[in-house]
């Protein structure tokens, strides 16, 4: 991560959501940062010793096996916060977090949003509902990787992506779209065709276009909607 001068901690739903007040106890100590796309943000079993507001871009939760297989588990974007397992008293995940689309975060080091976050119940209340959201997208993708065709999965995967990065333009490589839905590179050129074939994406090297959300959505697997319900949820309480 490199630091950088552009989005505003008001681009991240959680710090825009605080009242000013409580804000304002955070801001000295946040600093904006580039997330360069590939990056490893957090190794698996490390230390967290940041955690990390994104405003722009996508970064992803990926399991790994000792054979070098990868598959996400889940995916934050605007709407969220990296690294907030701080609070339930564990600064060690069992998976790494990479940034999977480049972007920008506000980072404030992991013991000072600690204790902003014992002294804020409203903070309180933002992570937590967002962590909820996190377990809608891991339980949900494994059913989904296990059960699912890979076209099914490649267009939830896509919808997903631009929901978090408020973007129908993804920069990315097919290498990278297969390991994040667990499937094969062959299998997801296929399915890439097959939907630019029928006006859904525009596929180009390096990169991919939403064309047609709708019957995109009508594509994919109710995995989907149950994870788009849960991110409404948690931007819309009742």
């Amino acid at each position: 991560m490199t630091d950088a001068a552009g989005s505003p901690a008001s681009n991240n739903y959680i710090l825009a959501s605080l009242p000013e007040e409580e804000l304002s106890h955070l801001l000295p100590y946040l600093r904006l940062v580039r997330l360069e796309q590939g990056t490893l943000l957090y190794p698996a079993r490390q230390p967290i010793d940041q955690v990390l507001f994104p405003t722009t871009g996508v970064i992803s939760w990926v399991a790994t096996t000792q054979e070098g297989d990868r598959v996400e588990t889940g995916i934050i974007g605007w709407e969220g916060i990296v690294g907030a397992s701080v609070v339930l008293g564990d600064d060690t995940l069992p998976f790494q977090i990479e940034v999977q689309l480049p972007g920008e975060a506000q980072v404030m080091p992991a013991d000072r949003f600690q204790s902003e976050f014992d002294q804020c119940p409203i903070l309180q209340s933002l992570v937590l509902r967002f962590l909820h959201t996190g377990l809608v997208q891991l339980a949900q993708s494994a059913a989904c990787n296990r059960y699912h065709t890979v076209e099914a999965r490649l267009c939830r995967w896509l919808l997903t992506a631009s929901d978090r990065a408020n973007s129908d333009r993804l920069v990315l490589t097919q290498d990278t779209l297969a390991g994040m839905i667990g499937a094969r590179r062959p299998a997801v050129t296929i399915a890439l065709g097959t939907l630019q074939s029928a006006g859904l994406i525009q596929a180009r090297r390096g990169e991919i276009r939403l064309l047609n959300r709708e019957n995109l959505e009508a594509a994919t697997c109710e995995c989907y909607s149950i994870v788009r319900q849960a991110l409404e949820q948690f931007l819309h309480p009742l």
